[in-house]
């Protein structure tokens, strides 16, 4: 039986998302809250009017929960379709009946712009802050995990997208700063070890006059929320105080 529940979990939903998208705002606010699902690996958008959602994703994602979010905050959306994703349709994607490549117009390498960025993505929360930066961009239409260890991010955009500068979004350090009530040294040092065990970190001080904050610097994406939760339940009442970018000076 678990064995069987293992592989239910390890199977890929294709879900077909029909939404009334009347601008790129709209597009773009719709892609965000497709990729915030979890275990959402793909997020396109199909159709010549680029009116319906394409979304993969890793096991059981909420089809009915995520229509109807777009339905409350983007306008009217039907659930078309929820389907699993065999195999050989991925392996056949992209080729056409022949065992050609599926041809592509001129006018569509015109419009159309593809974007591969390899990124350090060391857990599932990291995967989602990556997806959500990169549907920010302008024009961006398709949103994909690729390569065996998920770990490069393929997007394709209408016109052009600033590759260099949404790979320098993704690399910037971030500094985080969370409150702590620490009574202790041991609730010091306590709070000191679970923030450098969090992924991504490379520095970690303790601030403020009565050393009751701790500053984390981490390159790419830190989990702050996730950080604080953690010294809340191990050390004590703790605060998420801020979370910025790390100049370069």
């Amino acid at each position: 039986m678990l064995a069987s529940e293992f592989v239910v979990l390890m199977l890929q939903q294709k879900i077909v998302i029909e939404v009334q998208m009347k601008c790129k705002k709209c597009r773009s606010k719709a892609l965000k809250i497709a990729t915030a699902e979890d275990g959402v690996t793909s997020v396109a958008l199909k159709g010549e009017n680029k009116n319906r959602m394409e979304i993969i994703g890793d096991g059981i994602v909420d089809a009915a929960g995520l229509a109807e979010t777009l339905r409350k905050k983007v306008g009217y959306a039907d659930l078309v379709s929820v389907e699993e994703v065999k195999e050989n349709d991925m392996s056949q994607k992209g080729r056409n009946k022949s065992g050609g490549d599926t041809p592509v117009s001129n006018m569509q390498h015109e419009l159309e712009q593809k974007v591969v960025i390899a990124v350090t993505m060391k857990c599932d929360k990291c995967r989602s802050k990556a997806l959500e930066i990169a549907v920010a961009k302008d024009g961006v239409i398709s949103v994909a995990f690729k390569g065996e260890m998920k770990n490069q991010i393929e997007i394709v955009g209408e016109g052009f997208i600033d590759a260099a500068g949404l790979a320098e979004t993704l690399r910037k350090k971030q500094k985080v700063v969370i409150e702590v009530k620490m009574k202790c040294k041991k609730c010091r040092s306590k709070a000191l070890e679970i923030a450098v065990g969090n992924k991504g970190v490379i520095s970690v001080a303790l601030k403020g006059e009565s050393k009751n904050q701790i500053e984390v610097i981490g390159e790419g994406i830190v989990d702050a929320a996730g950080l604080a939760e953690a010294l809340r339940k191990k050390v004590g009442y703790a605060d998420l105080v801020s979370v910025e970018e790390v100049r370069e000076s």
